[in-house]
This record gives C-alpha cells, sequence and structure tokens, in this order.
C-alpha cells in the first residue's frame, strides 16, 4: 500500500438538493445493508457523494437543511450501481421521525445537503504493532505522527475509525508512534472486531484489513460534558462507593417490543461482565453524549426473537447490545456503532441504601444526641465530625457486596 498522509478535507462548498423518498419506495436490493432503514443516517448515490466529497471517501457527515431547520448526520451510500432520480433530484433516504424533526415538506420532501468540513485519513492498513500494548491499552490506536498532524489531532485526542465497507464507527484516545508508517494503524483486538477489521494474514472474505480515520463530528450538542464540579465530585464518590465494571459493545437495532420503552437487551454472559441483573439501569456513551436505560437478558431462543421478523438469533452476541432507535437517537449512534456500557452506579446505591435509611438516621441523630449529652462543649465540633464519618463508613460497609461483585 502506497503511503498516504490525510488531506485538508476535499469536499464542495456547494449544497445538493435530494428528493427524500419513503422505505418502501425502494426495494432491499437498493441498500447495501437490510438494515439500513433502522439507522439515524441519511442514505445518498454515488452521484450525490461525487458532489459533496471530492476525495472519492466512502463515508462522510453532511448538514441535512429544510432551509428554516438543520441537523447533522453522516452519510452512508446505496448499493453500488443506485442512483435513482425524482424530478431531476437524486433519490435519498432518511427515516420519518428525523425528518420530522426537521420538519420536511411532506408534499414536496426536499433536503439540502452539505457536506461538512473534515479531513480523513483515506485508507490506512491494519498492522499489529504489539501484543502488549493492544491487549493492556484496549481504549487507544496509534497512528504515525504525521497522519493525526495532517487530521489536526494530537497525541491523546479522541479520534473517530470506521469501517469503510460498512460505515460502522468506533472512538479511540489516538497516540502517536513513529514505528508505524504513514498509512498504517494498530488498535486492539477488540477494536478489531468490534469493527469487523483484521491484519492482513488474519483476515477472512467478510473482514476489511484497512479503516479509515478522522476527527469526530458531533451530530447533537453534548450533553454533561462539563459537569459543575460537585456534580462531578457526587458522580466520582458514587462510582467508588459501588463499583463498575464497563466495555464496548456493538449496537444492533433493538427489539420492536422495546421501542420507546427505554430499555435495551444483551445477553447473559455479557450481564455478568457488567455486574448487573435483569432491570438493572446501565450507562451508555458514544462520543460526548450518553444516557441510562433498563438492560434486559435475551437469549437466541427468546420467543421474542422468535417473532420479531427484524431480528435474528445470530444477532444476540457476546459483543453486542440491542437498542432500539429511541435510545440510539439519545446518544448520536446508529446501528454497528461502538458504544461504552457501564451499569449505573446511582441507582445501585440508592436501592442498597433506601432499605437502611431509617437505620442511618438513626445513628446520626443518635450520634447527635449522644454528643450534645455526653461531649464537652470543647469537644463537640470534633464529635459531630466523628457521627457523620460514622455515618458515612455505615453507608460504606452497606455497599460493599456491590464493589466484591465488580472484582
Amino acid at each position: 500500500m502506497a503511503e498516504q498522509i490525510a488531506t485538508e478535507p476535499t469536499v464542495s462548498t456547494d449544497t445538493v438538493a435530494v428528493q427524500v423518498l419513503p422505505r418502501k419506495a425502494f426495494a432491499a436490493s437498493d441498500f447495501r445493508d437490510p438494515l439500513d432503514q433502522f439507522k439515524d443516517v441519511v442514505i445518498l448515490s454515488d452521484s450525490t457523494f461525487a458532489e459533496l466529497f471530492d476525495d472519492a471517501r466512502p463515508t462522510g457527515y453532511v448538514e441535512l437543511s429544510t432551509g428554516t431547520t438543520s441537523t447533522v448526520a453522516p452519510a452512508l451510500r446505496f448499493a453500488d450501481g443506485y442512483d435513482g432520480t425524482v424530478n431531476g433530484r437524486p433519490k435519498a433516504y432518511l427515516r420519518n421521525n428525523i425528518q420530522q424533526e426537521l420538519a420536511v415538506d411532506r408534499a414536496d420532501p426536499v433536503l439540502d445537503v452539505r457536506a461538512i468540513d473534515e479531513p480523513d485519513s483515506g485508507p490506512l492498513e491494519v498492522v499489529r504493532l504489539s501484543t502488549q500494548i493492544e491487549s493492556t491499552e484496549p481504549e487507544t490506536c496509534r497512528l504515525h505522527p504525521e497522519q493525526l498532524a495532517a487530521m489536526n489531532l494530537a497525541d491523546g485526542d479522541d479520534i473517530e475509525l470506521y469501517n469503510p465497507q460498512t460505515g460502522w464507527r468506533l472512538n479511540k484516545t489516538a497516540r502517536a508512534e513513529s514505528r508505524l508508517d504513514p498509512d498504517q494503524i494498530s488498535l486492539s483486538t477488540r477494536g478489531r472486531k468490534l469493527l469487523q477489521a483484521e491484519f492482513d494474514e488474519r483476515a477472512g472474505d467478510d473482514v476489511t484489513t484497512v479503516l479509515h480515520a478522522r476527527p469526530p463530528v458531533a451530530c447533537h450538542e453534548p450533553e454533561d460534558q462539563f459537569l459543575p464540579t460537585v456534580r462531578a465530585a457526587l458522580r466520582r464518590l458514587v462510582d467508588r462507593s459501588v463499583g463498575y465494571q464497563e466495555t464496548q459493545l456493538k449496537i444492533n437495532i433493538g427489539l420492536n417490543a422495546d421501542e420507546g420503552q427505554g430499555r435495551g437487551r444483551v445477553n447473559e454472559d455479557t450481564m455478568d461482565i457488567l455486574a448487573v441483573e435483569d432491570g438493572d439501569r446501565v450507562e451508555i456513551s458514544a462520543k460526548d453524549t450518553r444516557t441510562v436505560t433498563r438492560i434486559r437478558a435475551i437469549d437466541p431462543e427468546s420467543h421474542l426473537i422468535k417473532t420479531d421478523e427484524d431480528i435474528h438469533a445470530s444477532d444476540v452476541r457476546d459483543r453486542t447490545i440491542l437498542l432500539p432507535s429511541t435510545v440510539r437517537e439519545e446518544i448520536d449512534a446508529v446501528s454497528g456503532d461502538t458504544v461504552t456500557v457501564r451499569r449505573e452506579t446511582r441507582n445501585i446505591a440508592i436501592r442498597q441504601i433506601t432499605p437502611s435509611l431509617f437505620g442511618f438516621l438513626g445513628v446520626f441523630v443518635g450520634g447527635i444526641q449522644t454528643v450534645d449529652l455526653a461531649v464537652p462543649p470543647a469537644w463537640q465540633l470534633e464529635g459531630i465530625i466523628l457521627t457523620i464519618m460514622l455515618s458515612f463508613a455505615a453507608i460504606w460497609l452497606t455497599l460493599w457486596p456491590e464493589r466484591e461483585r465488580c472484582r
């Protein structure tokens, strides 16, 4: 593979008017992936991509506008060779709920599409740099310093990796590595499996050997990116008191029965990894967004799978979480993306502490009264502080079993 360095983004400054059509206007063969209709993306033809992006990139981010409202979304391509038009405009597909958010005119559903100005690395060969690094630093990926600089990124910055064949995305921490060539990338085994990528000697027919990289693009305003100091401190305290495990999981579409219910599904092995029980809440984060949802166990032989025409038993895997569209929208993620999942510690703390709340109050109130009656005035402040510390110690001991579950 010839050396390639990401250059300044080569995108058009013009907009392209597309005709948005409903799912029934397309055949399954028009899509690269039969699940594309469930993704929060806009799907465009090759001719539209050629007008928007001059460097033949396989996917990109675009701004969709009706003239009065707009949003940013990732763009994928229709199947190879599909290039339909209506009234002289290229056809496009966009889920109805996003059309409603944009207030698209149903009588004449036309959107203006503009490419987001962002650099792209171009194809990067997946290579193995160090087994030790890959196993001990699963949240990082390594690229040549010149490649990072060309994307206006530095060592330690967030970076988005994507599979050029499927559009699947994964965020990592970028690390500069001069031992790599500018057209190479190294990442953990788990990261490769989540993106369905592998280095050449291990790659199969359904696995890519190249990935692309780009700076992350936010499709929604970040939530809780800068937590107030007190709130952040309380969050760290609860996390430390309760304990948690987190893991990265690939999103698949959720069950139809879960749409609008605020819940996701994982298999029992994944629940053990997360140290959660059926019905517990988990925190799901992607980029700068996060949401809390209830998690349920799902078995490949479940009647919910057998009666849901969109889900197959093979979709229930160890590294997969089934999320309905209502949850995916909250975290700016689409099917095939990778998210970080961990148990929601605040809910665990409340559930464990509440049954003993009156006991804690009794210890505290009784302690204060004892200090007032038995401790000389000169030592009462110290006595009150000691009572508070003992109350916190009691809470810490109450949460000990939860901390043990995460070890």
